[in-house]
């Protein structure tokens, strides 16, 4: 199907001298943007890219700090799919980053997509870390559901009690981001025992 573009306007996305990305708008109506438009889009750019650009150091780190290959490749696929929903609801700069991951200048990694969406949606810092405790937690009790370690209604109840916890973890500042790392030595061998299986049930 033809796409009925009768206007349109781009805005590089700048970091110092390089272009990370470019945004860009379009309209069926002829005339739709005038020259105040292209400035508050251009404004709008600039805090896209500072935004992108602090998004692809996590990014870096998270690659880092991360040591099996198996679960490097899991969040980075997780966070590609993730911005690519995004991109098609319009969420504020994912089709900027998502961008920006597919030309490979960024890994993508979910957590990094997450938090860069969750802001572009409006969300607090402590409205978004507590969506991703949330989201971990259900993670790993899916697993062990899927497992047989536990059924449904076990999960929720579990759920319902590790909250405490979650809040007592959230409740410290977190690190900057080149403090950034871990130290889950049974969780990564683990992982790079999976990676040698011939037959898997989960693909990380």
């Amino acid at each position: 199907q033809m796409q009925n573009i009768r206007a349109f306007m781009c805005a590089p996305l700048w970091n110092r001298t390089d272009v990370i990305g470019v945004l860009y708008a379009d309209s069926p109506e002829v005339g739709r943007f005038v020259a105040a438009d292209l400035d508050l889009f251009t404004a709008l750019a600039n805090s896209a890219a500072v935004l992108i650009e602090r998004a692809r150091l996590a990014d870096r780190a998270l690659e880092a700090a991360t040591l099996p290959q198996e679960l490097r490749e899991g969040s980075r696929r997780s966070g590609l799919a993730l911005l690519g929903v995004h991109s098609q609801l319009g969420t504020r700069n994912a089709a900027a980053y998502h961008q920006t991951v597919s030309s490979g200048a960024s890994p993508g990694h979910l957590a990094v997509c997450q938090g860069l969406l969750w802001r572009g949606a409006g969300l607090t810092v402590d409205e978004a870390v507590a969506a991703a405790a949330h989201v971990l937690g259900v993670g790993v009790l899916g697993a062990a559901i899927r497992l047989g370690v536990v059924g449904a209604v076990e999960g929720q109840r579990l759920l319902l009690a590790v909250r405490p916890a979650i809040a007592e973890v959230l409740a410290h500042q977190p690190p900057e981001i080149h403090a950034l790392a871990s130290y889950a030595p049974l969780v990564e061998v683990g992982a790079m025992r999976h990676e040698e299986l011939g037959s898997r049930l989960f693909a990380n």
